[in-house]
């Protein structure tokens, strides 16, 4: 496989051309993005319109992860 490892800050080494990594490049672009609960809520409505509820789950748990690793390491 193309690319390289990756540790994200949760400890999961991922490759930085699988597809965990772009679900989490989305997820960090999603909160850079949309300051505003409500317009990420909005976000992830429109994925579950595109994706169906598979495709919002990852993403909502890539999310969650995110915030709870934040949360944790402030």
């Amino acid at each position: 496989m193309k690319g390289r490892d990756v540790k994200l800050p949760d400890g999961r080494v991922v490759n930085s051309w699988s597809e965990d990594y772009r679900r989490y490049c989305e997820a960090k672009t999603v909160f850079k993005r949309f300051k505003v609960k409500k317009t990420r809520q909005k976000y992830l409505a429109d994925v579950y319109d595109k994706r169906g509820p598979q495709g919002y789950q990852d993403l909502y748990d890539e999310m969650m992860r995110i915030w709870e690793w934040e949360k944790k390491n402030k």
